[in-house]
């Protein structure tokens, strides 16, 4: 006996155990049908128009209808497991009901090792009388090709992708370089340092301390050299998170100090001016990690509290030494780190 046939034979000796009602009920039905499906990892493996034809030619004569003729149906499927391949074979009637089912299972890399088991189970399920290694098929005559078997494959529905995280509250530390217009009165730049603490929606409460390196200005026999600290609370009411970007819009009110130190006069003295700003910003954050932000804003200013420097010479004659804005700009960009 060849290796084919022994191979046949084993595989009949396991089935029939398995199918003895299935050969019972199914012997005399008059037409099938075929549904085949291929699990993940197996679209290489052999197909339904495949089964069919193997089937056909196995058992020499057209056995497959279409699905609305059919007075029973094979349905199978092909499924990739950890250990190699496993095919689930089942009988249902006209009504559906499923009347048995064979599992086949076979080790190694390809699945090719399924498609004689697969062959021979389902010709066997067809025809009780099958001969364990039936003759091959005849060849069809020169320009008589066979009709293509009518299959109905199933494809398996794709996983559902998993719904995004919800948002949360948080609590953000940010550090952002920044450039101001209107702050010391010249160009300057600057340090800010601030806390966000914000609702699932995104609005939330923020509260910061800046600081402005000094600049100098000269005017008449001497000049200043002055900085700005100060301290900012804003209220952000309107937030949009498209994707992984945060959008807020906040109003604030900022509250320091202009520090000068003049110079190249006969009496140089220091002096410790308020600010007070009213304003609004937008603030952006864009995720780069779970805990950390890049983030940045924009803000404009009017200057409540606007403080001058003046140097009044012996004539009297009055030198403007540091000119206040009535409107401040700031810009910064940095990283916020997540506290929770």
């Amino acid at each position: 006996m060849t290796g084919h046939g022994r191979r046949s034979a084993a595989w009949a000796r396991r089935a029939l155990v398995a199918l003895a009602s299935l050969a019972s009920t199914s012997a005399g039905a008059a037409s099938w049908g075929l549904q085949w499906a291929r699990g993940p990892g197996a679209g290489g493996c052999i197909d339904g128009h495949r089964v069919a034809a193997a089937v056909e030619a196995r058992l020499g004569r057209a056995v497959f209808v279409g699905p609305t003729s059919a007075e029973r149906t094979v349905e199978g499927v092909l499924l990739k497991e950890a250990d190699g391949w496993r095919a689930v074979i089942s009988v249902q009637d006209r009504e559906g009901r499923t009347l048995g089912s064979r599992e086949h299972h076979a080790a190694g890399e390809s699945c090719a090792s399924l498609d004689e088991a697969v062959t021979f189970i389902i010709a066997l399920l067809i025809d009780a009388e099958t001969p364990a290694a039936p003759p091959a098929a005849a060849a069809p005559p020169d320009g008589d090709q066979p009709p293509e078997p009518k299959v109905r494959v199933l494809v398996p529905k794709p996983e559902p992708a998993p719904p995004p995280p919800e948002p949360r509250a948080r609590l953000e530390l940010d550090v952002w370089p920044l450039f101001g217009l209107g702050k010391v009165t010249l160009p300057t730049p600057g340090l800010r340092v601030g806390a966000y603490g914000a609702l699932p929606s995104g609005a939330g409460l923020e509260l910061g301390v800046e600081g402005w390196l000094p600049v100098t200005r000269n005017a008449g026999p001497g000049g200043v050299t002055a900085s700005a600290v100060a301290s900012e609370l804003a209220v952000c009411p309107f937030a949009l998170r498209p994707g992984r970007v945060l959008l807020t819009a906040c109003a604030s009110v900022l509250v320091g100090a202009l520090i000068a130190q003049g110079f190249g006069f006969d009496l140089a003295s220091r002096s410790v001016r308020p600010l007070l700003d009213l304003g609004g910003r937008v603030r952006a954050g864009w995720s780069l990690t779970e805990r950390v932000e890049l983030t940045g804003g924009l803000g404009l200013a009017a200057r409540v509290l606007r403080p001058s420097l003046v140097y009044v010479d012996a004539s009297g004659a009055t030198l403007e030494l540091l000119p206040s804005s009535a409107v401040t700009f700031e810009a910064g960009l940095g990283l916020s780190i997540r506290l929770w």
